[in-house]
């Protein structure tokens, strides 16, 4: 595996999540792109990160899909990757008010 900020980056997310004693996956849901309960799951989030990724990807491959979840709505998707879409997250936390 390259190791690159690209890589680094989603680590370090899931890392503060850890250090906040929060639960990463609820945070970070990952999805197949042949899963056919994504969109089922995907309306019951309330606030999230979702990645859809290609079945048998590597680690390093990039991300066939991601964006952010608000109420099951999603955001502007294919944001490059997951730190993109965490600081997404933040924003519309910030901007929309939300507690």
């Amino acid at each position: 595996m390259h190791d690159t900020i690209h890589t680094r980056r989603p680590c370090i997310l899931q890392f503060l999540c850890t250090y906040l004693n929060e639960d990463c996956k609820k945070l970070i849901k990952t999805y197949l792109n042949t899963d056919s309960e994504a969109n089922s799951c995907m309306e019951q989030t309330v606030m999230g990160v979702y990645v859809i990724s290609k079945e048998g990807a590597e680690p390093e491959d990039d991300p066939e899909g991601n964006g952010v979840l608000i109420e099951g709505v999603g955001a502007p998707s294919g944001l490059g990757n997951i730190a993109q879409a965490g600081a997404l997250v933040c924003g519309l936390i910030y901007c929309l008010n939300l507690s």
